[in-house]
């Protein structure tokens, strides 16, 4: 449906969801997907991970090879996550606990972007859309 309406998918389902949890007051559907959602989700992503492309010296991005970009994407990642829930935090005051904490917490939560990794590795297609995956995938699961 989403496909057919030009929507991308992945803000389709998390939209579906959003609506049916709060219209339903049915947390059971939310406890029945849990128990295979992450298995699959996790085996989903694990199957597109070519770590051998990583440390690959054909594959590149440009004149930079995958695992430098890696690199630089996992670092930047981490700072943006700990910077902005750390602005994030002063800005609405809370205590220096959650400030000096919570963007160390953020560091772990894969989801949206392995998802988004997969919608971006289809967009793009071919060695570059691979490349993508893979770097994303590394990064977010760890």
């Amino acid at each position: 449906m989403c496909a057919l309406m030009g929507v991308s998918s992945l803000l389709g389902c998390m939209s579906m969801s959003m609506i049916y949890i709060n219209t339903s007051d049915d947390e059971r559907l939310f406890k029945q997907l849990n128990y295979f959602s992450p298995p699959l989700f996790f085996v989903r992503s694990g199957l597109n991970f070519d770590l051998g492309a990583i440390f690959s010296s054909s594959d590149h991005i440009g004149s930079a090879s995958l695992l430098a970009v890696g690199v630089v994407y996992f670092v930047t990642r981490i700072l943006g996550k700990y910077s902005g829930a750390f602005l994030g935090c002063l800005l609405a005051g809370k205590n220096k606990e959650v400030r000096n904490n919570l963007g160390l917490a953020l560091i772990p939560q894969a989801g949206v972007a392995i998802g988004l990794a997969a919608m971006g590795a289809r967009t793009l297609g071919g060695a570059m859309g691979d490349a993508l995956e893979t770097i994303m995938s590394a990064a977010d699961s760890g």
